[in-house]
């Protein structure tokens, strides 16, 4: 008799930590799955700053041109993979500008690809 006291007590208490451990365990409809550190998926890209892509297209179009090349990119661009914009390319000290470079982003921190106008090859980042 003793042994089957024993017995449920140790099928109770193993219940009680069955129950415990579902419940604390993120359900797919979970609305506060957030809440018990289970990241979200993110609907928009994380946006980075142009000012790295600027300068490298910068420093590569002046070395191609001879002259001082300034770019302007958009402030803010998303850093998702696919994601396209354009940057303004001028000689310094002529507001006329002389190419766009079309810009690629193709990997994960903001890896890139351009071509511009006058490049006919595609400009990896270093």
């Amino acid at each position: 008799m003793k042994r089957l006291i024993s017995g449920l007590i140790v099928l109770a208490v193993l219940a009680l930590i069955g129950a415990a451990l579902a419940w604390s365990l993120p359900r797919d409809d979970d609305p506060v799955e957030q809440d018990r550190g289970v990241p979200r998926q993110q609907d928009s890209a994380s946006r980075i700053s142009s000012s790295g892509v600027e300068q490298n297209i910068s420093r590569r179009l002046t070395a191609r041109s001879g002259r001082e090349v300034d770019v302007v990119c958009p402030p803010k661009i998303d850093e998702l993979v696919g994601t396209t914009f354009d940057c303004q390319a001028y000689f310094a000290g002529d507001k006329t500008m002389q190419t766009v470079a079309k810009v690629k982003i193709t990997g994960g921190g903001g890896a890139f690809t351009w071509t511009s106008e006058n490049a006919a090859r595609s400009e990896p980042t270093p």
